[in-house]
């Protein structure tokens, strides 16, 4: 019997921004995170009890760009997390069975595409899918995002934040 077992818990945010591991399992205060060849690094864990906790956005002089799976599972006493500008992927189960979150803010600008020309962006981020709502979609979340092509907002978005979906030329509809 040959069983293919697809499980998202293991595709690592190594695979999904094409990073090549330099080193593995770093401290530093109440995270662990993998540092990467590029010098930028993932944040692969958290230890501390603080219930209100901030991803930085450099960690030991490495710019952090992910939140690996399941770096923040059954942390209880998470009541609010922030994730700096820098995150380009959060990983699957991020934040697992942390039963006691309340809310996760996303830098202004979280998933800006940059500028190719003042007319065209580089961003190939097509499709954003809500599971659940957020009440707040921030400033510039998804500015310059020229690749976006449907934009569907989940009953209970209460605020729009100014250039949220600016420049996304490829939006044939908002619903």
């Amino acid at each position: 019997l040959d069983v293919t077992v697809d499980d998202p818990a293991l595709v690592k945010v190594e695979d999904i921004l094409n990073k090549t591991v330099k080193t593995e399992s770093v401290k530093s205060g109440d995270f662990t995170y993998t540092l990467y060849t590029d010098n930028t690094a993932c944040i692969t864990g958290y230890t501390g009890s603080n219930p209100f906790v901030s991803i930085p956005a450099e960690i030991d002089g490495a710019k952090v760009v992910g939140l690996e799976n399941k770096a923040l599972k059954s942390s209880s006493t998470l009541k609010e997390l922030i994730l700096p500008d820098s995150v380009e992927a959060i990983g699957n189960y991020a934040a697992m069975y942390c039963d006691n979150l309340e809310k996760v803010t996303i830098g202004i600008s979280a998933f800006e595409g940059s500028q190719e020309n003042a007319y065209t962006g580089k961003s190939k981020l097509t499709t954003v899918v809500f599971n659940g709502a957020p009440k707040t979609i921030s400033e510039k979340a998804f500015y310059f995002c020229s690749a976006l092509t449907e934009i569907v907002l989940p009953e209970g978005v209460e605020t729009i934040g100014d250039w949220a979906f600016a420049k996304c030329f490829s939006a044939k509809k908002i619903i």
